[in-house]
């Protein structure tokens, strides 16, 4: 009447209680005692999540169950396990918490969860595993038979990898943006400080306006450099020469950066890596 299968697409009592009340009356039959109901559901439903253990923990490796294990365990410099500490939320962007977020990312892939062990299982299942190990502490995750405990384990390993991933991978962006802004303000203010340093830069213009207005017809050399030395033109336009390419370089260079630098290489590499966890 009541199967495991049903705990598939209704993985929680409540929503399993109701599928086993509408088959009853789709087969026309009468309904038991709440009780009796309530304890074939919650057979049903223990049965499919302790299958599901099997499941999980048949796919991960003696070495693999040893490394789970060890998450459990607090290391003699720390005052938490590992386990406790992959709880933590990421916190602001810096590059010290981006070394703590990447070096958090290392130790949960060197478990060596298996991906293959979660391809058939729905998502919102996993993500009720996931729930089930995180409201734990590694004391009462000791507790457990070894399949739950392993399976427990290595679906929290399994989305956790997932999400601090993609911690990394925010951390990564908005760090380069924020480099992105700071060399766009300070070429800005080096070009800035080139034109201030242009001597009465106003007097010129103004002495080349009047004379542009007052003989137009007249060449460079015989009505702009009488009023405005030769080299005066050649330094000021070489000083904005060499400091338009300089600022062109820069730009390109710090828009290319996230791209092709270090720091867009280890974007690209943690995006990869989250694409397999995905």
């Amino acid at each position: 009447m009541v199967t495991a299968g049903r705990a598939l697409s209704a993985p929680s009592g409540e929503k399993l209680l109701d599928c086993a009340c509408q088959r009853l009356f789709q087969l026309r039959l009468e309904l038991p005692a709440e009780a009796e109901l309530q304890r074939l559901v919650n057979g049903a439903l223990n049965g499919y999540f302790y299958d599901l253990y099997e499941q999980i923990t048949a796919q991960l490796q003696p070495e693999v169950q040893t490394q789970l294990d060890q998450l459990l365990v607090v290391p003699p410099d720390r005052v938490v396990s590992p386990f406790e500490s992959f709880k933590a939320d990421a916190t602001n962007p810096g590059v010290n918490n981006l070394e703590q977020e990447i070096s958090k990312l290392k130790t949960l892939r060197s478990v060596g969860v298996p991906l293959e062990a979660f391809r058939s299982i729905p998502w919102k299942v996993l993500q009720m595993l996931k729930r089930r190990g995180w409201n734990e502490k590694a004391s009462e995750m000791r507790e457990h038979p070894h399949v739950v405990r392993y399976a427990l384990l290595a679906t929290f390993v399994h989305l956790r990898l997932a999400e601090v991933t993609d911690d990394v991978v925010k951390m990564l962006v908005e760090i380069i943006q924020r480099l992105d802004r700071r060399s766009d303000r300070q070429l800005y203010r080096e070009l800035l400080r080139d034109l201030q340093r242009v001597e009465g830069k106003i007097q010129i213009l103004f002495r080349v306006a009047e004379v542009v207005i007052t003989k137009p017809e007249g060449t460079i050399r015989e009505v702009l450099f009488p009023v405005v030395k030769e080299e005066t033109f050649l330094s000021d336009a070489k000083l904005f020469a060499n400091r338009s390419a300089l600022f062109a370089n820069d730009a390109e260079s710090s828009k290319a950066a996230p791209q092709h630098g270090q720091l867009g290489a280890d974007v690209r590499s943690y995006q990869e890596g989250r694409s397999c966890v995905g």
